[in-house]
Protein backbone atom coordinates (compact mmCIF):
# COMPACT_ATOMS: atom_id res chain seq x y z
CA UNK A 1 0.00 0.00 0.00
CA UNK A 2 1.37 3.42 -0.99
CA UNK A 3 0.88 5.69 2.01
CA UNK A 4 1.58 8.80 -0.11
CA UNK A 5 -1.82 8.48 -1.76
CA UNK A 6 -5.28 9.36 -0.59
CA UNK A 7 -7.43 6.32 -1.24
CA UNK A 8 -10.99 6.30 -2.55
CA UNK A 9 -13.26 3.27 -2.64
CA UNK A 10 -16.05 3.23 -5.23
CA UNK A 11 -18.42 0.28 -4.79
CA UNK A 12 -20.98 -0.78 -7.38
CA UNK A 13 -23.72 -2.95 -5.92
CA UNK A 14 -25.34 -5.83 -7.75
CA UNK A 15 -25.69 -9.60 -7.86
CA UNK A 16 -23.08 -11.79 -9.59
CA UNK A 17 -23.86 -14.05 -12.53
CA UNK A 18 -25.45 -13.76 -15.98
CA UNK A 19 -28.92 -14.34 -14.51
CA UNK A 20 -28.82 -10.91 -12.85
CA UNK A 21 -26.56 -9.06 -15.28
CA UNK A 22 -29.23 -6.87 -16.92
CA UNK A 23 -31.57 -6.42 -13.96
CA UNK A 24 -32.47 -3.09 -12.41
CA UNK A 25 -30.76 -4.15 -9.17
CA UNK A 26 -27.42 -4.39 -11.01
CA UNK A 27 -27.16 -0.78 -12.16
CA UNK A 28 -24.22 -0.28 -9.75
CA UNK A 29 -22.24 -3.00 -11.54
CA UNK A 30 -23.04 -1.48 -14.93
CA UNK A 31 -21.85 1.98 -13.90
CA UNK A 32 -18.54 0.62 -12.60
CA UNK A 33 -18.12 -1.41 -15.78
CA UNK A 34 -18.59 1.83 -17.73
CA UNK A 35 -15.98 3.62 -15.61
CA UNK A 36 -13.53 0.75 -16.02
CA UNK A 37 -13.97 0.81 -19.80
CA UNK A 38 -13.52 4.59 -19.87
CA UNK A 39 -10.19 4.32 -18.06
CA UNK A 40 -9.03 1.17 -19.83
CA UNK A 41 -9.19 -0.97 -16.68
CA UNK A 42 -9.89 -4.67 -16.24
CA UNK A 43 -11.50 -6.12 -13.14
CA UNK A 44 -9.68 -9.02 -11.48
CA UNK A 45 -11.26 -11.55 -9.14
CA UNK A 46 -10.28 -11.19 -5.49
CA UNK A 47 -11.59 -13.09 -2.47
CA UNK A 48 -15.20 -11.87 -2.50
CA UNK A 49 -15.21 -9.08 -5.07
CA UNK A 50 -13.92 -7.97 -8.45
CA UNK A 51 -11.48 -5.05 -8.23
CA UNK A 52 -9.73 -2.53 -10.47
CA UNK A 53 -7.40 0.32 -9.51
CA UNK A 54 -6.39 3.61 -11.10
CA UNK A 55 -4.50 6.70 -10.01
CA UNK A 56 -6.38 9.98 -10.41
CA UNK A 57 -5.52 13.36 -8.88
CA UNK A 58 -2.52 11.71 -7.17
CA UNK A 59 -5.00 9.45 -5.37
CA UNK A 60 -5.51 5.72 -5.57
CA UNK A 61 -9.04 4.89 -6.73
CA UNK A 62 -10.26 1.35 -6.00
CA UNK A 63 -13.35 0.14 -7.87
CA UNK A 64 -15.03 -2.99 -6.54
CA UNK A 65 -18.03 -5.14 -7.43
CA UNK A 66 -18.87 -7.51 -4.53
CA UNK A 67 -19.54 -11.14 -5.46
CA UNK A 68 -21.32 -11.88 -2.18
CA UNK A 69 -24.83 -11.14 -3.51
CA UNK A 70 -26.58 -7.94 -2.55
CA UNK A 71 -27.63 -8.90 0.99
CA UNK A 72 -24.02 -9.59 2.05
CA UNK A 73 -22.28 -6.70 0.28
CA UNK A 74 -20.97 -5.31 3.57
CA UNK A 75 -18.43 -8.11 3.99
CA UNK A 76 -16.57 -7.20 0.79
CA UNK A 77 -16.72 -3.47 1.52
CA UNK A 78 -15.38 -3.90 5.06
CA UNK A 79 -12.58 -6.17 3.79
CA UNK A 80 -11.40 -3.60 1.22
CA UNK A 81 -11.60 -0.67 3.65
CA UNK A 82 -9.44 -2.63 6.10
CA UNK A 83 -6.98 -3.77 3.41
CA UNK A 84 -6.38 -0.28 1.98
CA UNK A 85 -7.10 1.87 5.03
CA UNK A 86 -9.74 3.93 3.24
CA UNK A 87 -11.42 6.67 5.26
CA UNK A 88 -15.22 6.37 5.37
CA UNK A 89 -15.41 9.92 3.92
CA UNK A 90 -13.73 8.59 0.75
CA UNK A 91 -16.18 5.71 0.26
CA UNK A 92 -18.96 5.97 -2.34
CA UNK A 93 -21.57 3.24 -2.79
CA UNK A 94 -23.40 3.17 -6.13
CA UNK A 95 -26.79 1.44 -6.04
CA UNK A 96 -30.31 1.34 -7.46
CA UNK A 97 -33.28 3.09 -5.87
CA UNK A 98 -36.85 2.21 -6.88
CA UNK A 99 -38.16 5.23 -4.94
CA UNK A 100 -36.53 7.48 -7.54
CA UNK A 101 -37.78 7.69 -11.13
CA UNK A 102 -35.54 6.62 -13.98
CA UNK A 103 -33.56 9.72 -14.93
CA UNK A 104 -32.91 10.92 -11.38
CA UNK A 105 -29.75 10.34 -9.37
CA UNK A 106 -29.13 11.35 -5.76
CA UNK A 107 -25.77 11.57 -4.02
CA UNK A 108 -25.64 11.95 -0.24
CA UNK A 109 -22.82 12.08 2.31
CA UNK A 110 -24.54 9.70 4.75
CA UNK A 111 -27.91 8.34 5.75
CA UNK A 112 -30.04 5.28 6.37
CA UNK A 113 -30.35 2.32 4.04
CA UNK A 114 -33.76 3.49 2.81
CA UNK A 115 -34.75 -0.18 2.75
CA UNK A 116 -31.95 -1.17 0.35
CA UNK A 117 -30.54 -4.54 1.44
CA UNK A 118 -27.06 -3.84 0.08
CA UNK A 119 -26.80 -0.57 2.00
CA UNK A 120 -28.21 -2.28 5.11
CA UNK A 121 -25.47 -4.90 4.93
CA UNK A 122 -22.76 -2.23 4.53
CA UNK A 123 -24.11 -0.17 7.44
CA UNK A 124 -24.15 -3.29 9.62
CA UNK A 125 -20.62 -4.36 8.61
CA UNK A 126 -19.12 -0.88 9.08
CA UNK A 127 -21.29 -0.04 12.10
CA UNK A 128 -21.69 3.40 10.54
CA UNK A 129 -23.91 5.42 8.21
CA UNK A 130 -21.11 7.91 7.52
CA UNK A 131 -20.26 7.00 3.94
CA UNK A 132 -21.49 8.54 0.70
CA UNK A 133 -24.00 6.83 -1.55
CA UNK A 134 -25.05 7.50 -5.12
CA UNK A 135 -28.60 6.26 -5.69
CA UNK A 136 -29.72 5.66 -9.26
CA UNK A 137 -33.45 5.91 -9.94
CA UNK A 138 -34.84 2.76 -11.58
CA UNK A 139 -38.61 3.29 -11.35
CA UNK A 140 -40.25 3.35 -14.78
CA UNK A 141 -43.76 4.27 -15.83
CA UNK A 142 -45.36 0.96 -14.87
CA UNK A 143 -46.59 0.10 -11.37
CA UNK A 144 -43.78 -1.44 -9.32
CA UNK A 145 -45.96 -4.08 -7.63
CA UNK A 146 -43.77 -6.56 -5.72
CA UNK A 147 -40.47 -4.82 -4.92
CA UNK A 148 -38.30 -7.94 -5.18
CA UNK A 149 -39.76 -8.93 -8.54
CA UNK A 150 -39.37 -5.36 -9.77
CA UNK A 151 -35.69 -4.86 -8.88
CA UNK A 152 -34.88 -8.25 -10.42
CA UNK A 153 -36.67 -7.34 -13.66
CA UNK A 154 -34.89 -5.97 -16.72
CA UNK A 155 -35.22 -2.56 -18.34
CA UNK A 156 -37.35 -2.36 -21.47
CA UNK A 157 -35.86 -1.21 -24.78
CA UNK A 158 -36.86 2.45 -24.39
CA UNK A 159 -35.47 2.53 -20.84
CA UNK A 160 -32.22 1.00 -22.05
CA UNK A 161 -31.77 3.91 -24.46
CA UNK A 162 -32.23 6.38 -21.61
CA UNK A 163 -29.96 4.29 -19.40
CA UNK A 164 -26.92 4.92 -21.60
CA UNK A 165 -27.04 8.62 -20.73
CA UNK A 166 -27.85 7.91 -17.07
CA UNK A 167 -24.78 5.67 -16.77
CA UNK A 168 -22.62 8.35 -18.40
CA UNK A 169 -23.89 11.08 -16.06
CA UNK A 170 -23.54 8.82 -13.00
CA UNK A 171 -19.94 8.11 -14.02
CA UNK A 172 -19.30 11.84 -14.29
CA UNK A 173 -20.79 12.26 -10.82
CA UNK A 174 -18.36 9.69 -9.41
CA UNK A 175 -15.41 11.52 -10.95
CA UNK A 176 -16.76 14.81 -9.57
CA UNK A 177 -16.97 13.20 -6.11
CA UNK A 178 -13.30 12.19 -6.36
CA UNK A 179 -12.05 15.55 -7.63
CA UNK A 180 -14.32 17.98 -5.77
CA UNK A 181 -15.98 16.13 -2.87
CA UNK A 182 -19.49 15.04 -2.03
CA UNK A 183 -20.98 18.48 -1.27
CA UNK A 184 -19.99 19.83 -4.67
CA UNK A 185 -21.30 16.67 -6.34
CA UNK A 186 -24.63 17.09 -4.53
CA UNK A 187 -24.97 20.66 -5.79
CA UNK A 188 -24.03 19.69 -9.33
CA UNK A 189 -25.96 16.44 -9.88
CA UNK A 190 -28.95 16.13 -7.52
CA UNK A 191 -30.99 18.67 -9.47
CA UNK A 192 -30.59 16.92 -12.83
CA UNK A 193 -33.32 15.09 -14.70
CA UNK A 194 -31.54 12.87 -17.21
CA UNK A 195 -33.66 12.33 -20.32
Amino acid sequence: MDLRHDRYLIVGLGNPGKKYQSTRHNIGFRILDHLATKFGLNFTRQDNYFAAEIELKQSLIILIKPTTFMNLSGKAVADVIKKYGVDFSNVLIVCDDFNLPLGRIRIRSKGSSGGHNGLSSIIESLNSIDFSRLRIGIAGQADIGDAVDFVLSTFDSSEEKQLKLIIEVASNCIEHFIYHGVNSAMNEFNRLLIM
